[in-house]
């Protein structure tokens, strides 16, 4: 009977062991994702031209930090995932927001990211 109970208590220790290793993990991960994105870098950049160019075109439209960096994440994985080129994103930030369609449609960076295709295909043909 005491064999028992020291094979259980060492299984609990080692089961404890395994879920303190598990919690270390998902910590990683959640500062991996929680990476922030300095001023000067080209995703923050182009998030806060998008963020200045929907103020221009509805000045209560909310503004923080948080929003910023989400927009700057999407705006970076444009750049290196999709391999957009920066002044490029900037030229169709810009022409989405004067567009009166597409600026009530474009409002983060996520939105940007996933109909920059349209965008530019829009832009180019109207530039014609």
């Amino acid at each position: 009977m005491n064999n028992t109970i020291n094979n259980s208590s060492s299984q609990l220790s080692e089961t404890e062991k395994n879920r303190a290793i598990e919690e270390t993990k998902v910590d990683d991960k959640a500062i991996k994702a929680r990476k922030k994105f300095e001023a000067d870098s080209e995703p923050y950049k182009l998030a806060l031209y998008l963020e200045d160019c929907i103020i221009f075109n509805e000045p209560k439209f909310p503004q923080s930090e948080q929003r910023r960096q989400r927009w700057a994440k999407d705006i970076d994985r444009m750049l290196r995932i999709d391999k957009i080129d920066p002044d490029e994103a900037a030229a169709v930030i810009a022409w989405s927001q004067k567009d009166s369609f597409w600026r009530s449609n474009i409002l983060s960076g996520k939105k940007l990211r996933e109909k920059y295709p349209q965008l530019l295909m829009k832009m180019n043909q109207n530039q014609r």
